[in-house]
C-alpha cells in the first residue's frame, strides 16, 4: 500500500494525493516546479516537500509567505507524519494515511442479511482471487441474475396483490392494458437492473472520490475569446492577481501570444470593489472597448480585453437580467364573432367569369423604375457634353518662381532645376536638422518634381560633431564651435598659450571640411596678458602686474594715488580687448610717500654705504657694500636715479626705492 493524502475540507474536498514512484515528492500550484500539482488559489506555487525516509514521512514548508499547518498548527521545521495527521495547504484540509485509507471507511459492501462475522476479509479475498480461474465478468454477470430474478419476483407479487385488491380496468381499455402492463414489465425489469446494489455501491464511491471544484467565492471571470475560451478562474476579495503569459511570476495564466509576460493587474478589496491596472503593456488593456491608461474600476459583466484574450467579469450577487419576451395575446370573443358574421364571397353562375383584379404595383418595383429612368436621362445627357468639342486651356506654370518661394525662406540653400527631366538639384547650408527637414517636405509636396539630389549642408550636425572632436583632446577642451547663420562656422573658446593655440589651428585644417566659412576667435590667455603688461609699462604702471584666466582679468599691485584717472583709463582700454569679459582691479592705491620704500627699513644692514664722492656740492659717487655706484647703475637689479646727499634713489618695476647714508 502507498501513502496518501485525502482532502477532507477545503475547494478540493475529495481529492485523494497517491504517493509512487520516488522517494520525495513537491506539492503546489505551479505546474512547472511542482511534482504534484493542486488547483488551490490560497495555495503556493512550490508550497509542500514530502521526504520518505526510514522513520516515516517527513513534510516541509517551502513558502515564505503561505504558512504550511499540521494538525492546525504551523511548522517552520520539517515534521514527521503520523497515521490520520491532517495537513492544511491554502484552503484544502488533508488527511495523511501512510498505509493508504482503510478499506471499511470508504464504502460498506456489506449486503442486507448478512452478518459482520460473514464478511471476507482481504486476505480471504485475495486467496480467493488466486484460486478462482473464471474471469471476474463471469461473477458479476451471475451476481446480477440473481439480483434480476429477485426483482422480477417482487414485481410479480406486487402486480397479484393489486388484482386481488379489485383494481378493475375500464370496459374501453380492457383489452389494452395487459399489453401496456407486458410492455412496462420488462422496462421496469430493465431499470432494476440497472440499479443493483452494487452499483449504486460504485456510484456512491465516485460521488466521495470526486473532487468539488465547484467556486465558492464571489466573483469569477470567464473566458470568452482567444486561445483560453472557456477557462473559469475565481477571484478571492482582499487579494491582487496577475495576469500575463509568465508562469513563475503570473497567479493567471494566459497561454496567449499577444499577452506580455506581466500584462496587468486585478485589485480586489475586502468590500468587494474591483479594479484593473495595465502594467505597461505592449498590446494594453481594453475595458468595455475603451483602452485604459490609468486603474480603472470594473463592475459586474464588464468585458476586458488583453491582446486577443477576452475575459468576462461575473459577480454572482448582482442580479441577472431577464430579457423579456414578446406577450401573444388571444383574441376577444367579439373579434371572433365578427369573423364569423362577416358575408361570404359571393357566388358567380356557372356561365359566367369573374375578372381577375390586377395586382396593386409594389411600391419597390415603382422606385426601381424611378431610379432606372433618372440613370437613363443622366447617361443621355453625360452623353451629349461628352462629345462637345471646346479648347482646352493648359495653365502655365513658374515652375522656377514656386521654387524660388520655397528656397527663400532658407537664405542659405541655392537650386538648379531641370525642366526637362524635371530634376532638381540642391546646394547650400542649413542652421539645423528641423529646417531641412521642413525644406525638403516643402519640396516634396511639389508636384512637378520627379527626383531630388539633395547636397544641403546640416550645420548643427557638423558643429556638434566638430565639439566632440575637440572635447577628447586634453589641450582644445576650452574650444568650442557653433553656427550663428547657415554656412557660418565660428571658433571660439580660450587657451593658455601660443602653442595651442597654433596646434588647434593645425588640427582644424586637418579635420574640418570648411575653412573657408570657419572664423577664429578663440582668445590665447598669453597674448592678453603680453597686451596688458606692456601697456602697463608704457604708461608707467610698472608696479601693477596682471593674470588672465577664462575671459577674467586680473589686476594687482601698488598705485600712486596721483595716477588714478590715468589708471581709470588704461582699465576702460583693457575691457576693450577682444576676449576680455571681466576686469577685476585689485590695485592698491598709495600716497607718494608711500611711494618710495626705504631699503634700509625692509632690509636693516644689508646696503651698507662706507664712502662717497661729491662734484662741488653734488655727490656724485657712493661706495656701496664695498662697490663703486653711479647714476644709471645696477644694484640688484634695481637702476641708480639720483644720488643725493644722504640718499640714493633706485627705481625698479615703476617702484622707487631710497638708500639713506651719513655724508
Amino acid at each position: 500500500m502507498v501513502a496518501e493524502f485525502i482532502a477532507e475540507e477545503g475547494v478540493l474536498k475529495g481529492l485523494f494525493i497517491s504517493l509512487e514512484k520516488g522517494e520525495e515528492w513537491t506539492v503546489g500550484r505551479d505546474p512547472d516546479q511542482s511534482q504534484i500539482v493542486i488547483e488551490d488559489p490560497k495555495a503556493a506555487r512550490l508550497h509542500m516537500r514530502v521526504r520518505k525516509t526510514a522513520d516515516g514521512y517527513e513534510v516541509e514548508n517551502l513558502s515564505e509567505t503561505i504558512p504550511l499547518l499540521v494538525n492546525g498548527e504551523p511548522i517552520e521545521a520539517p515534521a514527521f507524519l503520523e497515521d490520520g495527521d491532517t495537513v492544511t495547504l491554502g484552503e484544502t484540509l488533508f488527511r495523511f494515511y501512510p498505509e493508504g485509507k482503510p478499506f471499511e471507511g470508504e464504502v460498506g459492501f456489506a449486503v442486507p442479511g448478512m452478518e459482520e462475522d460473514e464478511i471476507p476479509s482481504e486476505e480471504e479475498e485475495v486467496e480467493k482471487e488466486e484460486l478462482v480461474e473464471e474471469p471476474e465478468e463471469e461473477e458479476e454477470v451471475s451476481q446480477e441474475e440473481e439480483v434480476s430474478e429477485e426483482v422480477e419476483e417482487e414485481v410479480s407479487e406486487e402486480v397479484e396483490e393489486e388484482i386481488a385488491e379489485g383494481e378493475e380496468p375500464e370496459e374501453e381499455a380492457e383489452g389494452e392494458e395487459p399489453e401496456e402492463e407486458a410492455e412496462e414489465l420488462p422496462e421496469e425489469l430493465e431499470e432494476e437492473e440497472e440499479l443493483s446494489p452494487f452499483e449504486e455501491i460504485e456510484e456512491e464511491e465516485m460521488r466521495e472520490a470526486g473532487v468539488d471544484l465547484t467556486p465558492t467565492t464571489r466573483f469569477l471571470i470567464k473566458v470568452i475569446a482567444g486561445p483560453n475560451t472557456g477557462a473559469e478562474i475565481a477571484l478571492d476579495l482582499d487579494r491582487k492577481y496577475l495576469v500575463g503569459t509568465d508562469t513563475a511570476l503570473c497567479d493567471i495564466i494566459l497561454n496567449d501570444l499577444s499577452v506580455s509576460r506581466e500584462h496587468a493587474r486585478l485589485d480586489l478589496s475586502e468590500d468587494g470593489r474591483v479594479e484593473i491596472e495595465d502594467l505597461e503593456s505592449r498590446n494594453g488593456v481594453v475595458v468595455n472597448r475603451e483602452r485604459i491608461t490609468t486603474k480603472t474600476p470594473l463592475i459586474a459583466n464588464s468585458v476586458v480585453a488583453l491582446g486577443t484574450s477576452v475575459f468576462l467579469l461575473i459577480d454572482k450577487e448582482t442580479p441577472s437580467e431577464t430579457i423579456a419576451a414578446p406577450i401573444f395575446e388571444a383574441p376577444s370573443p367579439e373579434e371572433e364573432e365578427r369573423e364569423e358574421e362577416a358575408p361570404p364571397e359571393e357566388i358567380m353562375p356557372p356561365g359566367k367569369k369573374k375578372k381577375p383584379k390586377k395586382p396593386p404595383l409594389p411600391l419597390g418595383t415603382l422606385v426601381l423604375a424611378l431610379v432606372v429612368a433618372g440613370l437613363a436621362v443622366l447617361f443621355g445627357v453625360g452623353a451629349v457634353s461628352l462629345f462637345k468639342s471646346e479648347e482646352v486651356e493648359f495653365e502655365k506654370t513658374d515652375y522656377l518662381k514656386e521654387l524660388e518661394a520655397v528656397t527663400n525662406e532658407f537664405p542659405g540653400v541655392r537650386f538648379t532645376y531641370n525642366q526637362s527631366s524635371e530634376k532638381l538639384f540642391l546646394m547650400g547650408h542649413v542652421r539645423t536638422g528641423i529646417e531641412h527637414g521642413e525644406l525638403t517636405y516643402k519640396l516634396h509636396g511639389l508636384p512637378f518634381l520627379r527626383s531630388i539630389e539633395d547636397n544641403v549642408v546640416n550645420d548643427e550636425a557638423v558643429w556638434q560633431e566638430m565639439n566632440i572632436l575637440l572635447s577628447k583632446h586634453e589641450n582644445f577642451k576650452g574650444a568650442s564651435m557653433h553656427s550663428p547663420e547657415p554656412g557660418q562656422f565660428v571658433l571660439t573658446g580660450y587657451l593658455k598659450t601660443e602653442k595651442q593655440a597654433a596646434d588647434l589651428i593645425d588640427y582644424m585644417n586637418v579635420n574640418f571640411n570648411y575653412l573657408s566659412r570657419l572664423q577664429n576667435l578663440v582668445v590665447v590667455d598669453q597674448q592678453v596678458v603680453d597686451e596688458v603688461e606692456s601697456s602697463l609699462l608704457q604708461k608707467g604702471f610698472g608696479a601693477v602686474t596682471a593674470t588672465f584666466n577664462n575671459g577674467e582679468l586680473q589686476l594687482m599691485g601698488y598705485l600712486a594715488s596721483n595716477q588714478t584717472d590715468t589708471f581709470d583709463a588704461a582699465v576702460q582700454h583693457f575691457k576693450e580687448i577682444p576676449g576680455v569679459r571681466l576686469v577685476r582691479n585689485y590695485v592698491v592705491l598709495v600716497t607718494p610717500e608711500q611711494g618710495v620704500i626705504d631699503l634700509n627699513r625692509r632690509y636693516p644692514g644689508r646696503y651698507k654705504v662706507t664712502g662717497y664722492s661729491k662734484h662741488g656740492d653734488v655727490s656724485v659717487n657712493v661706495v656701496v657694500n664695498g662697490k663703486i655706484v653711479t647714476r644709471g647703475d645696477k644694484l640688484d637689479g634695481m637702476t641708480v636715479t639720483s644720488i643725493q646727499p644722504n640718499v640714493i634713489f633706485l627705481e625698479k618695476d615703476g617702484l622707487k626705492y631710497k638708500i639713506d647714508y651719513t655724508g
